[in-house]
């Protein structure tokens, strides 16, 4: 174990022709927090970056570090890992916001990741599983009213991973008790016999060989793209539409006679509600959005000659945009007072506190 010493950073534009950055440390405090070496390499804490000290086999040796203004960046090699910003590497631009992480915690062992379109399994697996055991347990699991589980991808595994925290380096308030180790994907490795897995102590990429005993946590959302059958275009998972808004329906018809049924459900697929009993399969369905706010929404588009053929897509938030005005009416109504105009902002049958709250989270920017 080795003790840090935590510096401040103040950041200086160099006239060099880099163009990169200058940190001149100042040593404001002591913190006592440790980490460990493995003898060869030092396993960095998330945001600091050192800037000098002695062999990382040296346990007792102490190191100057800097916490720089953004945590230490990840390198897209084939293990995911990371390095000092002062090393070169090539570069590839992007453009585009970032999405963030939009958890909820359902009360029911699962969490939706409304960024994403996918519900977690909250807790880690029971165990540890060989790779040819971690699929069938999810595909087998019934959680939160649900049984269509699978083994996440390593790109899935990565939308959790915290590149700000270690150990572990996911947000713990949603996953509690997430171990520090490998997490199984269902995503094949370039080595034979291997399947890439998520080190949940740092977010590195592990190729793994497929009879080692690793950790599991399930995953649902998606749709199934399978010949022959239905495939769902319009709305796109993780998408967000506004109610009372047209949303075109649109799907691949997979050259499937006859017509078919659209369905949606508010609750992650736990119940349907019909939108359309009976209309072409010719590709397209436009329907005013109508139902409660929920960001576990799920359409089914099924063929009534052969239901089997179906297609469900999600998961994708309705939502609605509620004003502070209608904060203040939903919290006079709950009074006792007469207000005509009162919105159900929720669109759950009732004006009550609840809409009250929802109309100031989105003002808050919280929704």
């Amino acid at each position: 174990m080795a003790t840090i010493t935590v510096l401040e950073t103040r950041q200086t534009t160099t006239s060099g022709t880099d163009g990169g950055y200058v940190f001149d440390a100042v040593p404001v405090c002591t913190d006592t927090r440790k980490i460990e070496t493995n003898g060869f390499e030092t396993i960095y804490l998330p945001g600091f970056q050192v800037i000098e000290g002695q062999s990382a086999n040296a346990p007792a040796s102490e190191m100057t570090i800097t916490q720089a203004s953004q945590s230490l960046p990840r390198v897209a090699n084939s293990d995911g890992s990371h390095h000092s910003k002062a090393n070169a590497y090539h570069v590839r631009a992007v453009r585009g916001g970032h999405t963030q992480n939009q958890y909820i915690d359902h009360g029911d062992g699962t969490i939706t990741d409304a960024a994403t379109g996918l519900m977690w399994q909250k807790a880690t697996a029971p165990g540890t599983y060989s790779w040819a055991q971690a699929t069938p347990y999810c595909e087998n699991l019934v959680l939160g009213g649900h049984s269509d589980w699978r083994l996440p991808t390593i790109k899935e595994l990565d939308s959790i991973a915290e590149l700000t925290r270690w150990n572990p380096a996911i947000d713990t308030a949603y996953f509690p008790n997430t171990m520090s180790s490998v997490y199984w994907s269902s995503t094949t490795s370039y080595a034979s016999q291997h399947f890439w897995g998520m080190y949940f102590e740092n977010c590195e990429d592990n190729s793994l060989y497929w009879p080692n005993s690793r950790y599991v946590r399930a995953v649902r959302g998606g749709q199934n793209r399978l010949l022959g059958h239905l495939i769902v275009l319009s709305p796109s998972q993780a998408g967000k539409y506004e109610g009372g808004s047209l949303l075109p329906i649109t799907w691949d018809t997979a050259g499937i006679e006859g017509d078919v049924r659209i369905s949606l459900s508010h609750d992650g697929g736990t119940t349907f509600r019909t939108i359309a009993a009976q209309t072409s399969n010719d590709g397209s369905y436009d329907w005013t959005i109508t139902g409660p706010a929920s960001a576990n929404c799920m359409l089914k588009i099924e063929p009534l000659s052969d239901a089997s053929k179906g297609a469900v897509q999600g998961l994708f938030t309705i939502h609605y945009e509620p004003k502070l005005a209608d904060a203040v009416k939903s919290l006079q109504v709950v009074s006792g007072m007469d207000v005509s105009d009162a919105i159900d902002v929720t669109r759950d049958g009732i004006v009550d506190v609840r809409d009250a709250i929802y109309s100031l989270q989105f003002e808050a920017g919280l929704r």
